[in-house]
C-alpha cells in the first residue's frame, strides 16, 4: 500500500511539476562577426538576445547588410551549418540546433542597404552545466563568442503590464520641400491584441488652404525595433489609405487630418527602443519607460538640425510672413487706440504723407473700427537688401450709421524694408482696388432717414445732394411696398467725376449710370457680404455735355436699390441675367420702347446660356450696344417668368441660388473657361429644379419670340 501511495505521489509531483512555468533568463549581446566567404563581404552576423531555460537556449540572430548597397546571396543554411560550442568543466560540447527560422541569408535573394534579416536559432539545453563562454558557428560567418552572465542579463518588456495608450504629443517638421508646410503630429502609441498602433495626424501648418495631391500613404510607413526588425503595417485608417491630406476636399489652414497605422506587435525583447519612419519626415524614436509602463518620444542626440535649402526657404518665408503680420496687427492696434503719432512712425516718405492725410480725413467722417490686416494667401520674400515689394494689406472699416455687419474693405499694396534691427518700415503705398473714398476727396456728408450720402464738396454739390435725398427716399418707399427685405440704412455715393467713378467701382463710367457694390467672401464654409453701397454716376447726369435726362437718375437709383436690398441673397454664382432682370423689373425698365430697342439690336451671340457663363453682365465686352442688349434680354426674361409663374416663384428661384453653396465653388470663383463652364452648370442645375420642363435654351427661344413680336 505504501509502495502504491509513494508511486502515486511521485506521479503527481511529476505531473504538477510539468505544469509549473519554466524559469527563463534573458541576455543581451552586441557580438557580431563578418562573412568569410568571397562575394558576401558586407554581411554581418549579429546576436540580438539570448533566452535560457532549463530545456533550451534560444538565440535571436540577424544577418545585417552593413553597406549602402543591396547585397545578393542565394545561400541557405542547413543543420550542419549551425552549431553551438560550449566549454563546461574543461570539456568541449558541441550542440546542434533543433529549430531554425533563419534559413536564407537574404530572403528573396537580396538584402537591401542597411537591411536586417532576423530569425531564431534554438538549441537543446537540458542537463547542460553552466558555461562561461559559448561560441556560435554559423557558416559562412566567422565564429561568434558570447557569455551568459549577470552583466548581460535583462528583463523583457511585458505587454500585459504595459499601458494601453502611451501619449507622445510631439510635432515633427518635414525634411522635404513638398511637405515643408505639412507637420506630422504624433499623438500616441496604442497597444492592442491585433498589434501596436501609431496614432498621429498631418496638419496643414501654412496660412492658406491647399489642395494636396501627393501619393504618400500610411502603408509606406515602417516601425523598426531595437533589433532592426522592419515591421510593415497590418492595417491603415481610411484617412491615410490613399494620401495624408483630408480626402476629397480643400485642406484648410491649420486643419488636422487624423489617422493611425497598425503594426504587428514587436518582439518583447526588441520593443524598448522603437523607430517610426514615414516618407519625407525624420525618423521618430520611442523609448519604453519601465516606471510608467509606457513609451515616450525621444529626441535623438545629434548636432543642430540642418534642413535642405528648399525646406529652409519655405520656413523662412513663413517666418517673414509672421513678422509682417505682427507689424500690421500692432499698427492696427495703434489706430484703434488713437496713437496716431506712434502709428505714423512706421511709415516713411510718400507712405507717411499718405497715411497722415488718410487719418486726417477719416477721423472727421462717420468712419469707425478702422483695422489693417495682411491677407494670408501671398508670398513674402525679401530681396538681398531686405526689401519686399507688393505686400498686400487690407483696410477694413465701418460707417457709424450703417449696420455693424456692413463692413467695407480697401486693398493696399505696400513696399516695405527691414531695418538693421530686424523691424519693418513702409516706404510706398498703392491702392490697386477699391481706393478709400476719403482719399479721393469724398468728405462731404449728408444724412437722411434711410441714407448716409457721401460726396465731393463743391459749388453745386448741396443742390445735387438735396435732389438725391428725395430720389433715394422715394426709391426706398417704393421698395418697401414690395415686401423685399430692406435694411434700415444704406450708404450712397454721388460721384461727379468720371475718374472717381472708375476708381470707386472699377466700372466704365461711359457704360454704367450706377453700381450697387458688394463683395462676397467665402471662408470656413460660409459666405459673407461686404462693401455694400450705392454709387451714382452723376457724371452722366450733371455734366453739361451729357444729354441724359436728369429724371433717369430716379430709375437708376431704383435699380441699384434693388441690388442693395437683395445683396445678402445674391452670390457670385447667381446667374447675372437673373440679378439684373429682377432689378430691371422693380425699376420698371422694361416697356414697349425698351423692347423695340432690343428687337433692333438683338444678336445671336447674346443668349441666356451665354449670359449664365458671365460673372456679371458686360464682363465680356466694352461695346455699349451689346451691354444694352444683355441687360434688356435679362429684363425681358424675368418679365416673362413673372408673367408665367408669378413674382413669388421668381424670388424663390433667386433665393435658392443664395441659400446653397455649389460643390464647384473654388472653380466658380476663379477665372477662365473652367469657371464660366461651372457657372453655367450650376445655373442649369438649380433652374431645372424649379422648371424641369423648361431648359435655358427653350426659355431663350421663347423670350426672343416675344421680343420679335
Amino acid at each position: 500500500m505504501k509502495t502504491l501511495l509513494a508511486h502515486w505521489l511521485c506521479l503527481v509531483a511529476l505531473f504538477t511539476g510539468s505544469l509549473q512555468a519554466e524559469t527563463a533568463r534573458y541576455f543581451r549581446t552586441n557580438a557580431g562577426s563578418g562573412a568569410v566567404i568571397p562575394g558576401l563581404q558586407g554581411l554581418q552576423l549579429v546576436i540580438h538576445t539570448i533566452t535560457q531555460t532549463d530545456r533550451e537556449l534560444s538565440l535571436r540572430v540577424g544577418v545585417f547588410n552593413t553597406t549602402d548597397n543591396p547585397i545578393s546571396a542565394s545561400e541557405t543554411l542547413s543543420a550542419k551549418d549551425i552549431t553551438l560550442v560550449s566549454y563546461a568543466n574543461g570539456k568541449r560540447v558541441e550542440i546542434a540546433s533543433t529549430t531554425r527560422t533563419l534559413t536564407d541569408l537574404c530572403p528573396g535573394g537580396s538584402l537591401g542597404a542597411k537591411g536586417m534579416n532576423s530569425g531564431l536559432l534554438i538549441f537543446p539545453w537540458s542537463g547542460m552545466a553552466e558555461a562561461s563562454t559559448l561560441t556560435l558557428r554559423l557558416a559562412p560567418f566567422a565564429p561568434l563568442s558570447f557569455s551568459l552572465d549577470k552583466d548581460t542579463s535583462f528583463i523583457p518588456l511585458e505587454y500585459a503590464s504595459t499601458e494601453k495608450r502611451s501619449p507622445l504629443n510631439y510635432d515633427a517638421a518635414s525634411s522635404t520641400e513638398h511637405l515643408a508646410i505639412i507637420t506630422m503630429r504624433l499623438n500616441s502609441l496604442v497597444v492592442k491584441n491585433e498589434g501596436l498602433e501609431v496614432v498621429f495626424a498631418f496638419q496643414n501648418s501654412s496660412r492658406f488652404p491647399i489642395t494636396w495631391k501627393g501619393k504618400i500613404t500610411g502603408a509606406q510607413s515602417r516601425l523598426i525595433t531595437s533589433q532592426c526588425d522592419v515591421l510593415e503595417p497590418k492595417a491603415v485608417s481610411d484617412s491615410f489609405a490613399e494620401r495624408i491630406a483630408p480626402p476629397g476636399k480643400v485642406w484648410t489652414a491649420g486643419e488636422d487630418n487624423y489617422g493611425w497605422v497598425r503594426f504587428p506587435l514587436p518582439d518583447p525583447k526588441a520593443a524598448e527602443e522603437l523607430m517610426f519612419c514615414f516618407p519625407g519626415y525624420p525618423p521618430q524614436y520611442f523609448t519604453y519607460n519601465r516606471e510608467r509602463h509606457a513609451w515616450q518620444h525621444k529626441l535623438k542626440t545629434q548636432g543642430p538640425e540642418v534642413l535642405p535649402a528648399p525646406v529652409q526657404a519655405v520656413l523662412d518665408e513663413e517666418r517673414n510672413y509672421a513678422a509682417l503680420k505682427s507689424f500690421w496687427t500692432d499698427a492696427s492696434n495703434e489706430l484703434a487706440l488713437g496713437r496716431f503719432q506712434s502709428f505714423l512712425k512706421r511709415f516713411k516718405g510718400d507712405a507717411e504723407r499718405d497715411q497722415r492725410i488718410s487719418i486726417d480725413h477719416w477721423s472727421r467722417l462717420p468712419v469707425t473700427s478702422v483695422k489693417l490686416s495682411i491677407p494670408e494667401v501671398q508670398c513674402v520674400k525679401p530681396d538681398a537688401k531686405g526689401r519686399v515689394k507688393d505686400v498686400r494689406v487690407q483696410l477694413h472699416y465701418t460707417l457709424a450709421t450703417l449696420p455693424r455687419n456692413n463692413v467695407f474693405l480697401s486693398d493696399m499694396e505696400c513696399d516695405m524694408r527691414r531695418d538693421s534691427e530686424g523691424g519693418w518700415t513702409v516706404e510706398d503705398i498703392r491702392y490697386p482696388h477699391l481706393q478709400p473714398f476719403w482719399l479721393l476727396g469724398y468728405t462731404g456728408v449728408s444724412h437722411s432717414e434711410h441714407f448716409t450720402i457721401f460726396y465731393r464738396e463743391g459749388p453745386d454739390a448741396r443742390k445735387e445732394v438735396e435732389l438725391a435725398v428725395q430720389q433715394l427716399e422715394k426709391s426706398h418707399a417704393r421698395l418697401l411696398k414690395t415686401g423685399l427685405p430692406l435694411q434700415p440704412h444704406h450708404a450712397a455715393f454721388l460721384v461727379a467725376s468720371k475718374a472717381d467713378f472708375e476708381k470707386l467701382t472699377e466700372r466704365n463710367p461711359d457704360h454704367f449710370s450706377g453700381v450697387a457694390s458688394a463683395v462676397y467672401q467665402y471662408r470656413d464654409g460660409r459666405v459673407s457680404v461686404i462693401n455694400k453701397a450705392m454709387y451714382i454716376n452723376d457724371y452722366r447726369f450733371f455734366t453739361p455735355q451729357r444729354s441724359s435726362d436728369r429724371r433717369d437718375r430716379q430709375v437708376v437709383i431704383q435699380h441699384e436699390m434693388t441690388h442693395l436690398t437683395l445683396a445678402d441673397l445674391t452670390r457670385p454664382w447667381t446667374p447675372p441675367w437673373l440679378t439684373e432682370g429682377v432689378a430691371m423689373h422693380y425699376a420698371g425698365q422694361c416697356d414697349s420702347f425698351s423692347r423695340e430697342a432690343l428687337r433692333r439690336a438683338l444678336i445671336p451671340e447674346v443668349s441666356l446660356p451665354g449670359l449664365s457663363r458671365l460673372s456679371r453682365l458686360g464682363a465680356d465686352t466694352e461695346n455699349a450696344t451689346k451691354i444694352m442688349v444683355e441687360y434688356q434680354l435679362a429684363g425681358e426674361t424675368v418679365q416673362w417668368l413673372i408673367k408665367k409663374y408669378g413674382e413669388a416663384a421668381v424670388l424663390k428661384l433667386y433665393m435658392t441660388y443664395g441659400a446653397e453653396i455649389p460643390s464647384e465653388i473654388a472653380t466658380i470663383q476663379g477665372k477662365g473657361e473652367a469657371s464660366r463652364a461651372a457657372r453655367l452648370r450650376y445655373t442649369r442645375k438649380v433652374f431645372a429644379r424649379f422648371f424641369g420642363d423648361l431648359s435655358l435654351e427653350q426659355l431663350d427661344a421663347i423670350v426672343r419670340s416675344v421680343v420679335n413680336g
